[in-house]
């Protein structure tokens, strides 16, 4: 009888958890993991144990983990006995009396292979010439295919332990320090590594292999001892004579970010490298998984220990809070280890990068998250994210205040979780100004502005006739801009910058110096296209007292008068001759011309006013 009310007990549980539309894990805090696995380097399957101590926040009857369906769990254990669970849709639910405030020791025992090919996978091997490799990958959702976790990137855990059982021949790296590697057998190791850092789930990891150890120390300060930088790299002596310059390197930027955005959050362990045959890079906490020791991978995993592993998106809505960061990081790097030239040609490819997307914003809809691709699309998380805490730099104008903003940001959210709003609010705090419009047009927002700028110097008095389109006007009509400006003439330059809260906007400068040119955003800070004229002293438009812009144009046109100050009349005629349009009574100061009515082609106007005619080439797109 005793088994039948059990069996029905979980039934009931069975059909209430399937039948909620979300799975509640609202009610406890993870403290610790720990992970106790068996792994070779031929294999992705592994077999251990995960321990997971909890606090619990609110009286239940179940603790709902995330685990992958392909993991078959043989017993879990709560709190020393054996404890009732049910494993259905990748979820783990333990049954009992939880109560409030008590914490809890869960063991699951489990078995599998870790790379669930339904989904992304999560643990892989692979060959490099004669050796195999075999490591965890498992960013936003596939950590639950290698151990049993909550899946909740503002719940990290206080520490974690993380346990590898191998072959005597072989090195496992992972996160934290490296406490000690245990004898099993004639044949077994067991590396014991251990971390007392905050950890998001997805950052705990292993990478198993036959690995060269190459350890270098780095110097943060007077105060703070001496810091290992560990790297299991490729057992290769040529591999090591290549690239030991690169990974020195690891080191200058470590020294680096420390300055700029605070001290190196983990420095009381390590940081360091496991080297294996994968794509790219992966910022485990401590120990970063990558390819190759390139300048711009290792700088950008580099960063993440601080974006996106000591403050974290609170949501993957706001990855661009890990990417966004991490890929600017790149810029800064460049900047301040090689030059601002080098700098500033990365920024240009990244912007131009972006350009060939005419939409898409980096804030990542709810309706798009089931995408792992979106959330960590190349052009909208990593290149546009950098992009625009470029122009955040630009809008403030003071890197000791650009730099400042980072480090209250990461301060206020040091081994937490935070979203973009919470960067906008220090951002706004510390500025004292207001972003609102930016991160709604550019955060929030799509695609980009394209800027058509006519330019014109008449006696004393430099006309600048700007006209903003954007790529996709569905989705943002106007990006508010502050744009620079620099006039050139022979004997210098001068610069100036200019608000851009219109579609058109016209801006006259006292200006005694003969300019030969003018270059919009010299320091390419904006995120934008730009066509720009010179309305010289030959032609149609300069010899005409209105100047209409933009030409070619397609819905309106816009004008402004250099001279006029009394109202004049307008006659449009096609190609033909024929007379297809009359504005009469146009105001002199400017003002904007619908074309609606009228086809593509070319047309002319013809002005008129008590003192003057003239004549001007128009183009209808």
């Amino acid at each position: 009888m005793k088994n039948l009310t059990l069996s029905i007990f979980l039934l009931c549980i069975t059909l209430s958890v399937i039948s909620q539309n979300t799975y509640n894990q609202n009610n406890y805090d993870v403290v610790f993991y720990g992970i106790d696995i068996q792994v070779s380097d031929t294999s992705s399957y592994l077999k251990g144990n995960t321990t997971i101590d909890i606090l619990v926040l609110e009286k239940s009857d179940t603790v709902i983990l995330n685990l992958g369906n392909q993991l078959e769990v043989s017993s879990v254990e709560l709190n020393d006995s054996l404890a009732d669970f049910i494993h259905l849709d990748e979820k783990l639910i333990i049954i009992d009396s939880f109560q409030e405030d008590k914490k809890y020791r869960m063991k699951v025992f489990y078995q599998g292979d870790g790379n669930d090919k339904n989904h992304d996978g999560a643990v892989f091997t692979r060959q490099l010439n004669n050796s195999k490799f075999t490591y965890t990958l498992t960013e936003p959702y596939s950590t639950k295919y290698w151990y049993p976790c909550k899946e909740v990137l503002s719940d990290k855990a206080d520490s974690v332990y993380v346990f590898i059982t191998t072959e005597k021949k072989l090195k496992a790296g992972s996160n934290g320090l490296l406490f000690d590697v245990v004898e099993i057998d004639q044949k077994h190791v067991q590396y014991q590594w251990k971390s007392f850092y905050p950890v998001a789930f997805y950052l705990i990891s292993f990478a198993v292999g036959d690995f060269m150890d190459y350890t270098f120390y780095v110097d943060l300060g007077d105060s703070i001892p001496q810091m290992p930088v560990v790297n299991y790299i490729f057992n290769s002596e040529s591999d090591f004579k290549n690239n030991k310059q690169k990974i020195d390197k690891t080191g200058d930027l470590i020294k680096l970010f420390s300055d700029l955005f605070g001290i190196y959050p983990f420095y009381k362990e390590k940081y360091g490298h496991c080297q294996t045959p994968m794509g790219g890079g992966m910022e485990h906490q401590t120990m970063t998984t990558l390819n190759n020791f390139d300048f711009d991978l290792v700088a950008h995993e580099l960063a993440h220990q601080w974006f996106g592993n000591y403050v974290t998106c609170k949501y993957w809505n706001d990855i661009w809070i890990n990417e966004g960061f991490a890929s600017y990081s790149e810029y800064i790097a460049l900047e301040n280890l090689f030059s601002k030239e080098v700098a500033d040609e990365w920024m240009n490819h990244a912007q131009s990068y972006v350009m060939t997307l005419r939409d898409g914003s980096i804030y990542v809809p709810d309706n798009e998250l089931y995408d792992a691709h979106r959330v960590f699309d190349y052009i909208l998380s990593y290149k546009k994210g950098a992009s625009i805490i470029h122009m955040i730099r630009y809008e403030l104008g003071n890197d000791d205040l650009f730099f400042r903003v980072i480090k209250e940001f990461l301060s206020k959210h040091a081994f937490g979780a935070a979203s973009g709003e919470d960067f906008k609010q220090v951002l706004e705090e510390r500025s004292g100004k207001s972003f609102d419009n930016f991160f709604n047009e550019w955060y929030y927002g799509q695609g980009y502005p394209i800027l058509n700028v006519d330019w014109y110097q008449k006696n004393d008095t430099l006309y600048l006739f700007a006209n903003q389109t954007v790529s996709a006007p569905e989705r943002v009509g106007l990006f508010h801009l502050k744009i620079q400006f620099k006039a050139l003439y022979p004997t210098g330059d001068s610069l100036f910058y200019l608000e851009m809260n219109e579609k058109q906007e016209v801006y006259k400068i006292f200006l005694n110096k003969p300019v030969y040119d003018v270059v919009v955003d010299p320091q390419n800070y904006l995120l934008m296209k730009q066509i720009i004229n010179h309305l010289t002293d030959s032609g149609d438009m300069s010899l005409s007292p209105v100047l209409f812009f933009p030409n070619p144009a397609k819905h309106e046109l816009s004008y402004y008068s250099r001279v006029l100050y009394e109202p004049f009349n307008i006659d449009i005629y096609n190609i033909s001759g024929r007379k297809v349009k009359t504005f009469t009574g146009l105001n002199p100061f400017g003002d904007k011309l619908s074309l609606a009515g009228l086809e593509a082609g070319v047309y002319f106007f013809y002005l008129n006013a008590d003192d003057f005619s003239s004549a001007i080439k128009i183009i209808k797109q």
